[in-house]
């Protein structure tokens, strides 16, 4: 019996506790933008620029906010599944992502998040990108410094430390073998 046939299938989802903390900064930070952008506190030397600034808020911090209290409501189902011969997040492919096409696992970090980023093979990496948004998300991630698959955690059951170790974990069990801890 291989070691790989020992380790659990992992299903991660949304923290109904983290998405609570999102929906009410959310809602803090719209509420200031608002007050910002509608002069609630009859400010006579307001700038424009000021407004503006709030207006941005109040559109940037709203539709976070609503996000949120939608992923609060419908999300229910695990949204990354980690098997023995792969990986899937829902949110960039139906299709499992097996562990010998992920060429390196590491975390990126960008000011205080983290996510996890599995550099998969060429071939695996123009299916899972495709035309479109995609193309476009995944290019803007590699000019920033995240070249690969980006998995965030934010408002998830695991952090980025703890999905990094499982990946490489499973990674390993399955014999991959392309592994690198280090952080850009």
């Amino acid at each position: 019996m291989s070691s790989s046939q020992n380790l659990p299938d992992i299903e991660i989802g949304y923290s109904s506790l983290r998405l609570m903390r999102l929906v009410g900064l959310g809602f803090l930070m719209t509420s200031a933008s608002a007050a910002m952008a509608f002069n609630w506190y009859h400010s006579t030397n307001i700038s424009t620029f000021r407004t503006a600034v709030g207006y941005f808020g109040v559109g940037c911090f709203g539709l976070g906010t609503c996000i949120s209290v939608w992923l609060l409501i419908s999300s229910r189902k695990p949204i990354v599944f980690i098997r023995r011969n792969g990986i899937r997040d829902t949110r960039v492919s139906d299709e499992l992502i097996e562990w010998r096409s992920v060429e390196k696992i590491s975390i990126w970090q960008i000011r205080r998040q983290k996510f996890v980023v599995l550099k998969v093979t060429p071939l695996v990496a123009k299916r899972l990108v495709g035309n479109g948004l995609r193309r476009i998300l995944s290019l803007a991630n590699k000019a920033v410094g995240a070249d690969g698959v980006t998995i965030s955690t934010v408002a998830f059951t695991m952090d980025a430390e703890t999905l990094f170790d499982t990946c490489r974990r499973y990674s390993a069990a399955a014999g991959s073998g392309h592994l690198d801890g280090s952080a850009p």
